[in-house]
């Protein structure tokens, strides 16, 4: 039933762009026919009215020749640049929106005087910091966050509560509206982006593999790194041994996106690239929300080898892996309502005793 449902769905937007194509096709063949089409209606009368001047001495039969010759020769030129001139009017329209995008200007500007932050720390304070996307109402509203160098703060809440933009706005992938972010107590956006996003280690839960060697996409933390850092970085994130099992080893072609390992393989490598980056402060997206509990187990225990003296801020999903951080933020409709930790927040019985309890029931989920 399930596959007649989306073949039914597939066939219906095929035929919608059959239609489509058919009717880009009948216009762009019945253009042409109209210019051929005129182009030998407008031969025949010459040619009519040409022989009766030959036949009335009106012409000598030289002077239509040539006469003929130089209808067909400017012809060919006139189509040639009326065709010309159509195919542009295409390009140029599919090329607009492409050439808008190049000429748009960054909403996030590099500062042209950087301040140099010679060994980053990992204290991180987000002051009355609130944010939209575009016109949208608010996502976060006056958010006060401290962090200190090497906790372990966990962000929960429900979907659309804001935590991720928390994490994208420390990227400096968009600036907040109001507030202000600071590492190690400099705004965030007096650091040039080199500074700033080196500092930053992101394991994201949709891995982003490319289509090359394990080895270069672990080195893509650290391009420069020695083959020993390399095999390391893989140990420590619990992936040597699945590596070592691949036909080439080191050098097996992964395909498009990783398509050829499991998602906690493909986690395990982000998870190397983070070790071999070696980042003082760690950015974790519900990294291991899409995995099956045997691939979670083994994620889990490389991300904990990870987080040892960093700063890491994670946004939950399951409360069994948040219990021992330092302090659990429980973010509601773009404002921190909760915080404290894990048996603090518990005791309370307030907000996130109610969505510890409401996660239990639907499988320890957040």
């Amino acid at each position: 039933m399930g596959f007649s449902f989306i073949y039914e769905i597939f066939m219906k937007y095929l035929r919608k762009f059959n239609k489509t194509m058919v009717k880009t096709y009948w216009f762009a063949y019945w253009r042409g026919t109209n210019r051929r089409l005129s182009y030998n209606i407008g031969a025949l009368f010459i040619f009519i009215y040409g022989i009766h001047l030959v036949r009335t001495n009106g012409i000598t039969t030289g002077e239509f020749i040539a006469f003929i010759l130089l209808y067909f020769q400017t012809m060919h030129v006139l189509t040639s640049v009326v065709s010309a001139i159509t195919e542009q009017r295409v390009l140029m329209h599919q090329a607009e929106k492409l050439y808008q995008f190049l000429k748009q200007t960054p909403a996030v500007q590099e500062v042209k005087n950087p301040i140099e932050l010679a060994n980053v720390q990992g204290n991180i304070s987000l002051k009355h910091v609130s944010f939209a996307y575009s016109d949208e109402s608010a996502i976060l509203n006056h958010v006060n966050l401290h962090i200190q160098a090497g906790e372990k703060v966990a962000i929960v809440g429900e979907s659309g509560g804001g935590k991720t933009t928390i994490l994208k706005l420390l990227g400096r992938f968009y600036d907040p509206i109001k507030g202000e972010i600071t590492l190690d107590g400099v705004p965030i956006h007096k650091l040039s982006f080199p500074a700033l996003r080196e500092n930053l280690g992101f394991v994201f839960q949709e891995t982003y593999l490319f289509g090359t060697t394990v080895k270069e996409n672990i080195l893509f933390g650290k391009p420069h790194a020695t083959e020993d850092e390399m095999i390391e970085a893989a140990k420590a994130a619990n992936a040597h041994t699945f590596i070592e099992g691949l036909p080439n080893g080191y050098d097996t072609l992964l395909g498009e996106r990783g398509v050829k390992l499991s998602g906690g393989q493909k986690q395990r490598i982000s998870i190397a690239r983070m070790f071999i980056k070696n980042p003082p402060i760690l950015l974790l997206d519900e990294a291991t929300s899409a995995l099956d509990n045997v691939s979670e187990k083994e994620v889990q225990s490389a991300l904990e080898r990870l987080m040892r003296g960093r700063t890491t801020i994670t946004i939950a999903h399951r409360l069994s892996t948040i219990m021992d951080y330092d302090k659990i933020v429980l973010l509601d409709k773009g404002r921190i309502v909760e915080s404290g930790t894990y048996e603090t927040l518990v005791k309370q019985r307030q907000q996130f005793f109610e969505l510890a309890m409401s996660s239990r029931k639907v499988g320890e989920s957040i």
